[in-house]
């Protein structure tokens, strides 16, 4: 399979299988694999290549980015909602499935809304039912009214180099062709609005379930099944290896592996050792 694995999902992809510029190899095992905040699918480049020999490899912008529609809605079950007809209309009855950040976010839920498509879970970066918001300051920013907006477009270009460097620890990861996607892709005000929306929903979400008498998000019985790789590049700034822990502890089946010399953007700072993991993970 050639190397740019994107499936932008869109209300006509709900309805039937989208194009693709890469050859399809209906027999081999399938992994769908979303993104996270800022990065698109282009994010999973090295990582789709080195595992396209023994997978077929989808990787699709999630819904609002990139070249995705905007979804009704930006809770985790929509979300999923939107995965699971996306997987249909694909031909992908079920799938390895692998995310990263926000992408890892609606994987999780996936697997507790859509088990029957989730074959096995690899999870980066992504925090399952709790976040500590005390060094997650950037969700707090995002729910300013306004002020991001303002400030992203006041900075230009300039801070999505900003985010992508902050938060890692390979600074060399990201090449210029996928810095000019970036940059292109949050130019737009929607496109902003929609990302931001992501952490605007999630935060109000965690905030509400605090209050007296709300139920933890996805239920207080419920659990993955599916076997699930969980890794974590130790250095993130916002994601503490302590998040990871607590997954690897509340998901049954579930394996921790830590990358001590990455930060948060795991997949274009370490992607030999993700494509290593996973392909041994996948089968």
């Amino acid at each position: 399979m050639c190397s740019r694995p994107t499936f932008p999902v869109t209300a006509a992809a709900r309805a039937r299988r989208p194009t693709t510029r890469r050859r399809s190899r209906a027999r081999l095992p399938r992994s769908w694999t979303p993104q996270g905040f800022p990065a698109l699918s282009r994010c999973w480049d090295k990582v789709a290549g080195a595992l396209s020999a023994e997978h077929h490899v989808l990787a699709p912008d999630l819904p609002g980015y990139g070249r995705s529609a905007r979804p009704t809605s930006y809770d985790s079950a929509t979300l999923a909602n939107t995965v699971a007809a996306f997987m249909d209309a694909a031909g992908v009855p079920r799938a390895g499935v692998v995310g990263h950040d926000w992408g890892g976010g609606v994987a999780f839920r996936l697997a507790l809304d859509h088990a029957d498509k989730v074959e096995r879970l690899a999870v980066i970066n992504s925090p399952f039912r709790k976040v500590d918001l005390r060094r997650g300051w950037h969700m707090l920013f995002f729910n300013a009214p306004l002020l991001p907006e303002a400030l992203t477009t006041a900075a230009g270009d300039r801070w999505i180099d900003l985010v992508l460097r902050a938060a890692s620890v390979n600074k060399e990861a990201f090449e210029p062709e996928a810095l000019a996607e970036y940059h292109d892709a949050y130019r737009s005000l929607e496109r902003k609005r929609s990302a931001f929306a992501y952490y605007r929903t999630v935060t109000r979400r965690i905030i509400a379930s605090k209050l007296p008498g709300r139920a933890r998000p996805g239920g207080p019985h419920r659990s993955i099944e599916a076997p699930t790789l969980v890794i974590w590049g130790e250095k993130d700034p916002a994601l503490p290896l302590t998040l990871a822990e607590g997954i690897a502890r509340d998901i049954p089946r579930a394996k921790l592996v830590t990358i001590p010399d990455a930060g948060h953007f795991v997949p274009e700072e370490r992607p030999e050792r993700v494509a290593a993991l996973l392909k041994e993970f996948l089968g």
